[in-house]
């Protein structure tokens, strides 16, 4: 995978790079619609409701919970994610995840993976 991908340079050097996804800590719609038109598997962060429901109208099923720790950590992420739980919508929390709170993250439905730095 490639990130941090921060704007349109960033997202063709990722595709250059062989990269089969790629991640973002923030929603840009012209870095999302541009990475589908890429083909690439792209999951940009968000950190609120608003931002999730702006995903799920790009028809993304996958994004980053960023920062994850600072957001509120897995309660948060359980709350913020309860409403979209019709749509499938999958996170990868990043940011302060630890090895001390991995087993949190990955306890929770809506998480398909998590990031850290160990």
């Amino acid at each position: 995978g490639g990130g941090t991908v921060l704007d349109m340079a960033s997202l063709e050097a990722c595709r250059r790079s062989g990269a089969k996804f790629g991640l973002s800590p923030g929603f840009d719609p012209a870095i999302v619609d541009a990475a589908k038109a890429a083909g690439l598997p792209f999951a940009p962060g968000v950190m609120t409701p608003t931002d999730v429901t702006l995903a799920a109208a790009k028809g993304l099923g996958l994004v980053k919970f960023f920062p994850a720790a600072m957001a509120g950590g897995p309660t948060a992420l359980e709350g913020i994610s309860a409403p979209f739980a019709h749509l499938s919508m999958r996170f990868i929390p990043t940011g302060g995840v630890s090895l001390a709170t991995i087993g949190d993250w990955l306890k929770l439905k809506s998480v398909a993976a998590v990031g850290g730095t160990w």
